[in-house]
């Protein structure tokens, strides 16, 4: 996996995005998968009505949600006027459901101070999230954040 989307920014990195015409697309349309597109330089690019960022050579990337409906709009509108509309069919995905049963009840309900402290880091994590940056990071590659095992993949669920 890691290899087929290092070669994929390899490509996007050396490809030559269309001036004219539809952006292409290379990546996963479904459920928490990840695209990469290229050819919308210029372009005020959305998904569902969401503003995209581009960077000046017309790369972009963009993910769908765990829960993404069966169908995503992606237009694109340029300044001279030019426009471009795909829907995109988003195929369901089935999660890992782990369910843990016999845990200590701190563990399941925790003490209000940790509830206050998780409602602390979410606040925390959220404006995160919240900064933009016109940086086009994803074109430098992937890195696996630790070696190990995984134990738990993008949309996974743990029920306590």
């Amino acid at each position: 996996m890691a290899r087929r989307v290092a070669l994929l920014l390899l490509w996007m990195m050396l490809a030559v995005p269309a001036a004219a015409g539809e952006p292409a697309l290379s990546g996963r349309f479904e459920q928490g998968g990840l695209v990469l597109g290229s050819g919308a330089a210029g372009a005020d690019l959305r998904l569902d009505g969401r503003r995209l960022r581009v960077d000046d050579r017309g790369y972009f990337i963009f993910g769908f949600t765990r829960d993404a409906k069966p169908v995503a709009r992606l237009t694109a509108a340029w300044p001279d006027g030019r426009r471009w509309r795909r829907d995109l069919e988003i195929a369901r995905r089935q999660y890992k459901i782990q369910r843990i049963d016999g845990l200590p009840p701190k563990m399941v309900t925790p003490p209000q101070a940790v509830i206050d402290r998780i409602r602390r880091e979410n606040k925390a994590i959220k404006t995160a999230r919240m900064h933009d940056s016109p940086a086009a990071f994803f074109q430098g590659g992937w890195q696996w954040p630790a070696i190990g095992v995984i134990t738990g993949v993008y949309g996974s669920q743990r029920i306590l």
